[in-house]
């Protein structure tokens, strides 16, 4: 029976990220939305609507995580807007996480075309500001598109030139964490001494920064593939050396799982009485934690190695008991549906009434904007009514000015014809005056000559 060794690509993008925290989702998510309505708009605003959308996402509601991705997105393009200089490449760097969130929600709906599309435009904009961890990261989940469809050739080259950009960064946590997802497609590829290779390199990596969590995730990758070659001297030695440091660190959850697994691998090997105490170990553990699969999960181990060892009874009381954590189990995802219905149902009131208000405001909003219109159409009549009486003044005015003008020379054309006339009979009333004394004298003279004679 194979060893349930719990390594995947999901844990390995979760050592490169280094972001994904659980919180109590319901407390997180109702305070958040108690005090968004009074936040300014500004980037603290972005990161809480960030923030809140990975909160539906955990709990399963993809709709209202998509719906606060895109707020977030609106309330970013409006500063870009209003900013300049390195404030535009922050929000930028902002806007391309908006986007990756986004592609994440179309990567778990299956639809890795539009998957494809959000993360080579959130590419586009950390290459504009040259932000190179978000490049980095950018690749990684093109590499992860890729694995999805099990295309791991295509996985690996992406993978690869993430890894190019993490080593000119010098992130060494960043080239750990992508040697371990190359080990996860060397393994699915069957190229188990390819991954056992790369799964130590990364522990490398890892150790380099004391990042003991992913130190401890690599011993428990190589000891899953030294269990598939069937070294399994070596497989029980790096799944202790794991759970040394899962101890070290508190990690209860991954204690219980090494725990289980090195179970596992004895009562593989038929060695029933290790296996009994390492299983028994877990169940306890995974019951501290509260883990429901992990219970369910350790009675049924524990009922098999009993059936393995004749004890009916034993095997009996952990199968009754497995069957109870699996109907609890059952019955808590229940209610966790139950509770995202009760959500749903909240937020599809909330945005109902969010959408009728919005309709309000954008029918005042039209009116006032009507109004305004009317206003502005009553100003610019009046304006052209001023306007064009200016205009027929002025014209008018120019014509009077022009008429008078001309009556002007006129005037003056009469008065110089004026004074030719008056000019000519002053001229012939000389002449007249003139003529009659040459005339008087004439007779005076012709009189006195009469005299004489």
């Amino acid at each position: 029976m194979e060893m349930k060794i719990k390594s995947s690509i999901f844990a390995a993008i979760i050592c490169i990220c280094l972001a994904m925290t659980c919180h109590s989702q319901n407390h997180y998510i109702d305070s958040v939305l108690r005090i968004l309505p009074g936040m300014k708009n500004d980037t603290a605003k972005i990161i809480t609507l960030q923030n809140l959308s990975s909160e539906y996402k955990i709990v399963g509601d993809g709709k209202r995580s998509e719906y606060y991705l895109d707020q977030a997105e609106e309330l970013i393009k409006d500063l870009i807007s209003q900013s300049s200089g390195s404030n535009v490449n922050y929000l930028k760097k902002l806007w391309g996480h908006v986007i990756i969130g986004k592609s994440i929600i179309y990567q778990d709906k299956g639809d890795y075309p539009k998957t494809l599309e959000y993360i080579y435009k959130a590419l586009k904009l950390f290459e504009e500001i040259n932000f190179k961890n978000g490049i980095a990261h950018a690749y990684i989940n093109i590499g992860n598109v890729f694995y999805f469809q099990k295309d791991f050739d295509k996985a690996m080259i992406f993978y690869e030139k993430s890894y190019g950009v993490y080593e000119l960064m010098k992130d060494t946590n960043g080239m750990a964490g992508i040697l371990g997802n190359i080990g996860v497609i060397s393994k699915l590829q069957k190229k188990y001494d390819l991954a056992i290779e790369k799964y130590s390199q990364s522990y490398e990596f890892f150790r380099l920064t004391n990042n003991k969590k992913g130190m401890a995730h690599q011993l428990n990758n190589i000891a899953g593939l030294f269990y598939k070659k069937g070294e399994y001297k070596k497989c029980l030695e790096y799944s202790m050396r794991s759970l040394q440091i899962k101890k070290e660190i508190g990690d209860k959850f991954g204690v219980a799982s090494s725990l289980g697994n090195i179970g596992e691998l004895y009562a593989s090997q038929g060695d029933y009485e290790l296996g009994e105490k390492y299983f028994l170990e877990a169940l306890q553990m995974v019951k501290e934690v509260g883990d429901l699969e992990g219970v369910s999960s350790m009675n049924l181990s524990l009922s098999e190695l009993y059936e393995q060892k004749k004890d009916f009874k034993a095997s009996l009381s952990y199968y009754k008991d497995f069957v109870r954590a699996k109907d609890s189990l059952l019955n808590e995802e229940n209610t966790k549906k139950t509770v995202r219905l009760e959500m749903n149902y909240e937020f599809d009131k909330k945005e109902a009434a969010a959408k009728l208000e919005q309709e309000k405001k954008e029918v005042v909003n039209a009116a006032e904007k009507r109004k305004h219109q009317i206003i502005i159409w009553c100003i610019g009549g009046v304006l052209c009514m001023v306007s064009g009486f200016a205009i027929f003044v002025y014209r008018s005015f120019k014509q009077k000015q022009k008429a008078n003008v001309e009556i002007s020379k006129q005037k003056h054309i009469i008065e110089e014809k004026q004074k030719e006339i008056l000019d000519s009979i002053h001229y012939a009333r000389r002449i007249q005056t003139a003529l009659i004394t040459s005339e008087k004298y004439i007779h005076r003279n012709l009189n006195k000559l009469n005299r004489n004679s």
